[in-house]
């Protein structure tokens, strides 16, 4: 279902008082459903779940900003809604866990060693001080 879903004509139908507020709050419910699938995947270490979600999205592109940590606790939060993701897992004190660090989100901006054998199925084809893009293959 979220495949096909776009932000811009939703909207505007909303906007032109097309939806009750049962269906509207069933398409926010469908929203939040899918942003927990995506925060799911980059919370993980499998590359391959990760990869699967993109292209569910038919997306071909990851954009990783230098506030990746502001992503993750984004993502944390979106998790604790959902009932599946306990942020004192990943963040202690203000640092990151183990479990943080294996994160694919993490291996994406941090590039540890040996990381280009792990990221399969993508590929860094950008990368500057704020941001880095990777392409699924």
């Amino acid at each position: 279902m979220y495949e096909r879903f776009t932000f811009s004509t939703s909207i505007e139908t909303i906007r032109r008082g097309r939806f009750s507020s049962i269906y509207f709050f069933l398409l926010s419910f469908s929203i939040f459903l899918f942003l927990g699938k995506v925060t799911h995947a980059f919370l993980t270490e499998s590359f391959g779940e990760l990869g699967e979600e993109v292209e569910r999205c038919n997306a071909q592109y990851i954009f990783i900003t230098s506030n990746y940590l502001g992503e993750l606790k984004v993502m944390l939060k979106i998790g604790q809604q959902l009932g599946k993701i306990n942020p004192d897992e990943y963040i202690i004190n203000g640092s990151l866990t183990q479990k943080a660090k294996r994160t694919t989100l993490y291996t994406l901006w941090n590039k540890p060693p040996g990381y280009e054998e792990v990221i399969t199925p993508f590929t860094l084809v950008y990368e500057d001080n704020y941001v880095k893009i990777y392409k699924l293959s």
